[in-house]
């Protein structure tokens, strides 16, 4: 079911740590090292099953959908997330198998999508308006420009 997962994703991320785009960003996504497949839960007590398949380039959500991934630095990754809607994100892996998800300043998100030529509509999930090189130099800009901020966390819970 998409929409149970769009739904974590949205309330997990507070709507302002992701994106929603038009084209995919990361065509095909890696196995980042040390992922353990498994539940993950939120704060909330709400829990989704990820698991990566090789055969979709990507993890595949329990409640829907598959999210592929790509290095933007030592520590960051763009996910880019599909299912009825396709949404990206920044993100890390915690060394205690967390996941991390992550913000920059308003003001860092001013400054880089204006210098990426995008745009930004304001809605339930901020629309990121551009190419999808342009949004991926975006987000590489991020990794080594902006000072980001933990938005919220998916806490790996067992196998």
């Amino acid at each position: 079911m998409p929409r149970a997962f769009l739904g974590v994703v949205m309330a997990a991320l507070l709507l302002s740590a992701c994106y929603q785009v038009s084209s995919p960003v990361v065509e095909t996504g890696m196995a980042v090292p040390g992922w353990r497949d498994g539940v993950y839960g939120r704060d909330d007590g709400t829990q989704v099953d990820i698991r990566w398949d090789g055969e979709q380039g990507g993890y595949v959500i329990g409640a829907g959908g598959v999210v592929r991934l790509a290095r933007l630095n030592a520590s960051l990754f763009v996910a880019d997330y599909q299912a009825e809607r396709r949404i990206v994100l920044l993100a890390r892996m915690a060394e205690n198998g967390d996941v991390v998800f992550l913000v920059p300043s308003a003001e860092a998100e001013r400054h880089l999508t204006a210098q990426n030529h995008l745009s930004v509509r304001p809605g339930p999930i901020p629309r990121l308006d551009g190419s999808s090189a342009s949004v991926r130099r975006y987000f590489q800009d991020l990794a080594t420009q902006a000072e980001l901020t933990e938005a919220a966390r998916l806490r790996w819970l067992h196998s």
